[in-house]
């Protein structure tokens, strides 16, 4: 179970970070704008 948890997280923290760095570009576009 603690195996699984841990890899189930590491996908979230790439999710996020991707996600992260979406909203980051549509932020300084929004800026831009």
């Amino acid at each position: 179970m603690q195996n699984h948890y841990t890899t189930k997280g590491k996908h979230l923290t790439i999710d996020s970070r991707r996600l992260i760095e979406r909203w980051k570009k549509e932020m300084n576009y929004e800026d831009i704008l």
